[in-house]
């Protein structure tokens, strides 16, 4: 093998190693996001908030799976649920501070929870993907300005009240 073929092969892999590394950043997110909304559900006493939250915690658990799929490919490992909690315990001990039965305050920190999961997505997607690590996170991307939206409207009624 030349020296070329080396080197071309060479900067494959370190492109390749950080496409994976950005796809393990965002499983382990997910994963954290998914177990927050259900610390989340166990908090709230409102059946409506805890189907909200239920849901969300799907979703991202589904994102995670996707992410999960794609990863191979760019010869990184899959993290499992236990692997990363930085996210987690700081939603964790938020929600945990909070007084039992608080519904707001709850919803809030889910709100401030998926904020940041945004922006960790919006800088990600600056960034140079190849074309379907790009669209799959673009497609989540969408799907959580969604959730964003949905919760900050809960969070925002429920402080005027």
């Amino acid at each position: 093998m030349s020296t070329r073929e080396n080197a071309t092969q060479s900067g494959e892999r370190t492109a390749d190693n950080m496409v994976a590394g950005v796809i393990e950043t965002l499983i382990s997110l997910n994963i954290d996001s998914a177990n927050a909304y259900e610390t989340a559900t166990e908090l709230l006493e409102s059946e409506q908030y805890r189907e909200i939250c239920r849901t969300f915690s799907k979703q991202h658990q589904d994102f995670a799976d996707e992410l999960r799929a794609a990863i191979g490919q760019y010869g990184g490992s899959v993290p499992d649920d236990e692997s990363f909690r930085g996210l987690l315990q700081d939603v964790w001990m938020n929600l945990r501070n909070l007084v039992d039965g608080d519904d707001t305050g709850v919803i809030v920190e889910c709100d401030r929870t998926t904020e940041h999961v945004i922006n960790v997505y919006f800088d990600i997607i600056e960034g140079e993907l190849p074309d379907e690590v790009e669209q799959l996170i673009r497609k989540q991307f969408a799907e959580l300005k969604g959730e964003h939206e949905r919760i900050h409207r809960l969070a925002a009624a429920l402080q005027q009240t």
